[in-house]
This record gives C-alpha cells, sequence and structure tokens, in this order.
C-alpha cells in the first residue's frame, strides 16, 4: 500500500507525503526524499525516543496531540545538527 500511494503521490506532483507513524521506516522516507516529496508523519505523541528516532530518519516534519512536549526536544536536536 505504500508504494502504490507513493507512486499515485508522484504521478498527481505532490510536494508533501503525510504518513501515519505506525507505517513509516527509514527505507520509505528515503523514497519519498528520492521522489522530491517532503515527509511528515502525522500523531507523533510517544515518549522523546519516538522523536529522536524520527529525526534521525531525516523526517522533514511532525504532527503530534503535544506539542509542548515535541517542540523543545525539536528545538534542541535541530540545534544539535
Amino acid at each position: 500500500m505504500q508504494r502504490q500511494s507513493l507512486s499515485q503521490s508522484s504521478v498527481l506532483g505532490c510536494r508533501y507525503f503525510c504518513i501515519h507513524d505506525h507505517m513509516v521506516t527509514p527505507a520509505l522516507i528515503k523514497k519519498v526524499h528520492a521522489k522530491g516529496m517532503h515527509c511528515s508523519v502525522w500523531s507523533v505523541n510517544q515518549p522523546d525516543d519516538r522523536i529522536k528516532e524520527l529525526f534521525h530518519w531525516q523526517v522533514d516534519s511532525l504532527v503530534t496531540d503535544n506539542p509542548s512536549m515535541a517542540l523543545p526536544l525539536v528545538e534542541r536536536l535541530t540545534r544539535a545538527r
């Protein structure tokens, strides 16, 4: 399903590819980037470790129900780059 969705997104000229947190993998993020798209992961509500993992996988953005938890961590990770 992911492969089909990514192919269809590319054919439609999409610039963003949004995927649920439970379906994302490092390989998928690489494929999304290879097609020139922004990769966003949604409903990232787990503790810091998951956000760190996604950051290291080079996800472009994330959507969370708890921005007060996520934003300080993302800012620290970005500064450390």
